[in-house]
């Protein structure tokens, strides 16, 4: 209630919204976890996550898995979605995204996949 009271804003609706998110976003001193992040098991991105990206983790939180990249000419196994065999062999020939590649299979066709 007192933070309510607290709102010089002509735009009440706006800086209910920013009071919120503050709120849920704030680490608890005893968990060291946000409310948001106990409810959803993940963080929520605020303005200074998208502004500073080397804050966010490298893997997901809760996650044991490493994070995986490839450069050209690795041998990969691209993911056959058109029928069997589910995987076949390849070159990555190009790096399209952080996480997006051209892989080059061994009969010739080029696929663009997305790890």
């Amino acid at each position: 209630k007192e933070a309510l009271e607290r709102f010089e804003s002509t735009n009440w609706h706006d800086a209910f919204s920013r009071y919120l998110l503050a709120q849920h976003t704030t680490p608890c001193t005893t968990t060291n976890k946000s409310p948001a992040e106990l409810l959803m098991g993940q963080k929520l991105r605020t303005t200074l996550d998208r502004l500073h990206l080397n804050y966010a983790p490298v893997t997901p939180l809760g996650s044991s898995s490493l994070v995986r990249s490839f450069v050209r000419d690795d041998q990969v196994y691209a993911q056959n979605y058109a029928g069997m065999p589910l995987w076949l062999p390849g070159l990555v020939e190009e790096v399209t995204g952080p996480k997006s590649y051209r892989v080059r299979l061994t009969d010739g066709w080029l696929w663009h996949r997305h790890i």
